[in-house]
């Protein structure tokens, strides 16, 4: 399965608004409905010590519905760093799990 391109989507989170981000717009010869992809934000402190210093921390995580098997990524300051670090995840799913990717 060669890399595709994907299109962030942002959303919020129901409960406390923070940021959510999850894909559509995979390849459309492809499609991976039984693994899920999220990004989600938290907001807290960078220094402990420094009430100034609250910003979001990004975590992404990808789930396979059927397996019940779920991963996280590390916690990412940037966003950018985390979409790459989830999509890598998501491709390793992907190789993980070949027969959950159907093509149309």
């Amino acid at each position: 399965m060669e890399k595709q391109r994907i299109q962030w989507i942002k959303g919020c989170d129901p409960f406390d608004g923070t940021p959510r981000y999850s894909f559509e717009g995979r390849d459309p010869s492809v499609t991976v409905s039984a693994i899920g992809v999220v990004i989600t934000a938290e907001r807290r402190r960078k220094y402990a010590h420094d009430p100034k210093s609250s910003k979001l921390f990004y975590t992404g995580y990808v789930r396979h519905m059927e397996k019940e098997s779920a991963d996280y990524t590390k916690e990412y300051e940037h966003l950018n760093d985390c979409k790459a670090a989830t999509e890598a995840l998501f491709q390793e799913y992907c190789r993980l799990f070949p027969d959950d990717t159907e093509a149309l």
